[in-house]
């Protein structure tokens, strides 16, 4: 499964001088003289905006404090203690064989070719085709197509499912049906407790408004993003245009070292991301490792334990 709050909050985003009424819309002030938007109700605290004629497009980096797990090659030279004792032996053996779940081999390739992924629960893969069409893998063995068509798809508890229509409109699938919800969207995240929130159609600057599906209506939210998920408590966790992530907590957005192209988030709260290097990452005690194995991802989901899943660049479909 699957903020900015103004333009002015990015490192790498320049705005027009005639855009930062709209940058700020979302509750904050411009000063006229600096350019520089007051502090927002998510508290968040911006920089100086830019003069620029379009959003940037960052195509290179890593996220910041990543951390490799990746095995280093035979030639590197190790520091080895004369011996060891059997209690180290014994831990030395266990660090070994837990490196052995980041083998490459550990990816499996699905069957068919997909835009986008979404898991959820044990069992419940959604993808959307290369038509578009909202598919189940149906007990782990074949892809079922369904009656709907979409952009960004997410699944959430047993036989459910979530996902923005190539109308916009957004969709939920629930007891063998489509719903369709009002409003348009660019991207859905649904949580494990069928908590949804969407990236609205309407810009803020670079970005897009956010919204909460509360009480049967459209709950919008400070901020903007271009990507979203939701975690096991009903929080969102989000991705804007400049590549930086933000979870949602108190009413208040706070920002969450390195940057993503997309972000998903497991049952049991695990949070994976696609870095800028297109790489899967997890967020490991405030820190994003890679996993080796797979290099090129474009979208990324979690499952129900914490493993993802994810499609590449030509619609190849894998999950761990």
């Amino acid at each position: 499964m699957k903020i900015r709050a103004i333009c002015g909050a990015l490192n790498n985003r320049a705005c027009k001088p005639k855009e930062a009424k709209t940058a700020c819309a979302s509750g904050l002030k411009t000063n006229s003289k600096t350019n520089i938007c007051a502090k927002a109700k998510s508290g968040i605290t911006p920089l100086p905006l830019k003069t620029a004629r379009s959003c940037p497009v960052i195509t290179s980096g890593l996220p910041l404090q990543a951390k490799s797990n990746k095995r280093s090659g035979s030639s590197v030279k190790q520091k080895q203690k004369p011996r060891l004792s059997v209690a180290e032996r014994r831990a030395l053996k266990n660090k070994q064989k837990r490196s052995l779940k980041n083998r490459p081999s550990k990816w499996v390739h699905l069957p068919g070719a997909a835009l986008d992924i979404g898991v959820g629960a044990r069992g419940n893969i959604w993808t959307l085709g290369k038509d578009g069409v909202a598919q189940n893998f149906s007990s782990g063995k074949k892809w079922v197509p369904t009656k709907a068509k979409g952009i960004r798809i997410d699944a959430g508890k047993q036989g459910t499912a979530c996902l923005v229509g190539d109308s916009g409109s957004p969709r939920c699938y629930a007891k063998g049906r489509w719903k369709t919800l009002p409003g348009k969207a660019t991207d859905i995240g649904v949580g494990i407790n069928s908590h949804v929130w969407v990236i609205g159609a309407d810009r803020r600057g670079c970005d897009h408004s956010i919204h909460q599906w509360q009480g049967g209506k459209w709950k919008k939210v400070s901020g903007g993003a271009v990507r979203i998920d939701v975690d096991p408590a009903g929080n969102a966790w989000v991705v804007n245009s400049a590549n930086q992530i933000f979870r949602y907590s108190d009413n208040e957005w706070t920002q969450v070292n390195g940057q993503a192209r997309d972000i998903g988030i497991g049952a049991n709260g695990t949070v994976w991301i696609v870095g800028m290097d297109y790489a899967p990452y997890e967020y490991k005690r405030k820190s994003w490792v890679r996993t080796p194995g797979k290099s090129q991802l474009r979208t990324i989901s979690v499952q129900h334990k914490g493993r993802p899943a994810g499609t590449d660049g030509d619609g190849r479909i894998y999950r761990r």
